[in-house]
């Protein structure tokens, strides 16, 4: 899967706040706090992904992912390219696209 400039977007403008938490600059601290998953979906994502980008095309995964807000969608698009190679192979960014796009699928149809 190849990304689009807007996948790139949704993962390329994160920041990181004090307290390591990732944010996005078009959310306002209430509205990103409301849409916040919680992180027990956010873990049981990132364990699945680890099995490769396959995993995208479970529902359980697809479910998941569609849980997440846009600021935890950049926490996972950070860590699936820091996974360590003891645990599991790095996602490449266009393998990091592909998420951004499905949740960015999911968030416009939900």
């Amino acid at each position: 899967m190849s990304g689009n400039s807007s996948s790139k977007a949704l993962c390329g403008d994160s920041q990181v706040t004090p307290g390591g938490a990732r944010s996005d600059p078009r959310e306002g601290p209430l509205s990103a706090a409301k849409k916040m998953a919680p992180q027990v979906i956010l873990e049981a994502l990132m364990f699945g992904l680890r099995r490769g980008v396959e995993e995208l095309t479970k529902p359980e995964a697809l479910q998941r992912l569609s849980q997440l807000s846009q600021a935890q969608l950049l926490e996972v698009c950070e860590r699936l390219q820091n996974f360590k190679p003891s645990i599991a192979t790095a996602w490449t960014p266009e393998e990091v696209d592909a998420v951004a796009e499905l949740w960015s699928k999911v968030h416009e149809n939900g």
